[in-house]
């Protein structure tokens, strides 16, 4: 898991673009009031909206879907 960049990932670049070139501004990897250890990818301050992008790892996607080599069975 310390392999796992935790931001600027390719699909979360490509979703800030997308959404700066439509004009909307946010915020990124700002913490969340109460959860000390947890930060939202792109934060909409403006109406207290916050968005998570997780890629095919967590997904299990089946184009790009590797099975652990290590704790297989969890």
């Amino acid at each position: 898991m310390v392999a796992q960049r935790n931001r600027d990932t390719a699909p979360e670049l490509a979703l800030r673009r997308a959404l700066h070139s439509l004009g909307f501004r946010y915020r990124v990897n700002m913490p969340i009031p109460g959860m000390p250890r947890r930060r939202a990818d792109v934060t909409f301050t403006r109406w207290r909206t916050a968005v998570f992008v997780q890629g095919c790892f967590w997904h299990a996607c089946q184009k790009h879907l590797h099975a652990p080599k290590h704790n297989s069975e969890w």
